[in-house]
């Protein structure tokens, strides 16, 4: 599965997303995002050992306990465009390999 968002911040929403559809079994997410606003670090979430969602469900009563969280640290690289080719690249050669 591959997430596409347009900016990021600290990453919460990308990351929950990620989470979600991590919980609903799916083999691998990559989340990608173009840009990033302002100086602020991208936090990085996972659920704690022993902690499950159902992501079918609407409502949830979750914590910040219920997670840790790791910061990630960021640097200007490659543009987007770059980036965005060295991607496509991979997923046509994976593509071509399973043929």
């Amino acid at each position: 599965m591959v997430l596409f968002d347009d900016f990021t911040t600290e990453g919460k929403s990308i990351e929950w997303a990620r989470t979600l559809l991590s919980s609903a079994n799916a083999a691998q997410v990559i989340a990608l995002t173009i840009g990033k606003y302002g100086a602020s670090r991208h936090t990085a979430y996972q659920l704690r050992p022993g902690t499950t969602i159902d992501p079918y469900q609407v409502s949830y009563h979750l914590a910040a306990t219920n997670f840790v969280t790791t910061s990630v640290t960021g640097a200007a690289g490659p543009g987007p465009d770059d980036a965005l080719k060295a991607t496509m690249s991979h997923f046509i050669t994976a593509a071509q390999s399973a043929a």
